[in-house]
């Protein structure tokens, strides 16, 4: 048996959490209730601000508690107990009745996801009683061999890693056989940070530069608006998810995932070129 199934209709945008980690904060209260007005998927992880942001969740789940959202919680997948256990929490933790997507961390050796392996059988467990509807594998780059093997026995119903302007944490075979499959993709941090939090040991003022002059080429009024425009041109992407604690942020973010185009072929085309030279050979587990 397989606990592969259809992945769910996402909201194009999904809310991460991270930063809502002040529970008795007006500000961090008031943001998390934005999202949740707006419908959005929700993100999060009971690591996230030694389990501070669950505070925040379960508060303003309570207000509200007939328009509780979809969520998205990291599970750890090193072990059958400790993704029961961090099920377990992030139910408790925040008061949803299951896990509508659990993202599978800690980069599983394949041999962990086959029928009559501990993990898979807890995978399936958890899914027949109704506490986890589906299962994506988080990706890093040293973690891109064990997930080509996950990949090619299309084992999950999606993969969820960083994907933006400055950030692509899979190599390029990796990359290429997501869309040869036509996988499903959650792409983490909407707008990456900034080149300041570029991953690569390339130069960071090359790729400000390189980025920059594509942006100027491109026919955006706007960062946001390129950074957003360009996650969304792949068709892959089931949505973007990025995380604030500032009110007009979230709107800022909403309004741009809602109104965002592909950008030209000629401009998707040019920053994939570099990224295929930044990325090239990352995935040594």
């Amino acid at each position: 048996m397989s606990f592969r199934s259809q992945l769910p209709d996402l909201t194009r945008f999904t809310f991460g959490t991270g930063k809502v980690d002040q529970p008795d904060d007006s500000q961090h209260m008031r943001v998390t209730r934005m999202a949740m007005d707006a419908g959005v998927w929700f993100h999060s992880s009971h690591v996230y601000g030694d389990g501070r942001v669950f505070q925040t969740l379960k508060k303003v789940f309570k207000e509200d508690p007939g328009h509780i959202p979809k969520c998205i919680f990291k599970v750890d997948g090193m072990g059958a107990d400790l993704l029961r256990d961090t099920v377990q929490a992030s139910i408790e933790g925040t008061g949803v009745e299951r896990v509508d997507i659990a993202q599978v961390c800690g980069n599983p050796d394949p041999s962990t996801l086959i029928p009559g392996a501990a993990l898979h059988d807890t995978m399936m467990d958890l899914k027949q009683k109704g506490l986890v509807a589906s299962y994506v594998l988080e990706i890093f780059w040293r973690g891109s061999t064990n997930a080509m093997q996950a990949l090619k026995g299309d084992l999950f119903d999606g993969y969820i890693f960083y994907y933006n302007v400055v950030n692509r944490e899979v190599n390029n075979e990796l990359f290429d056989l997501l869309h040869q499959k036509q996988a499903n993709i959650l792409s983490l941090r909407t707008v990456g940070g900034g080149v300041e939090n570029f991953n690569d040991p390339g130069d960071p003022v090359a790729v400000r530069k390189a980025l920059d002059d594509i942006y100027q080429r491109s026919g955006c009024t706007s960062p946001l608006e390129f950074r957003t425009r360009f996650v969304l041109s792949d068709p892959l992407v089931r949505t973007t998810i990025g995380a604030t604690s500032k009110p007009d942020h979230l709107t800022a973010l909403m309004h741009a995932v809602r109104d965002a185009k592909p950008l030209p072929r000629a401009i998707v085309d040019e920053i994939s070129a570099l990224h295929r030279t930044w990325f090239s050979s990352k995935g040594i587990w």
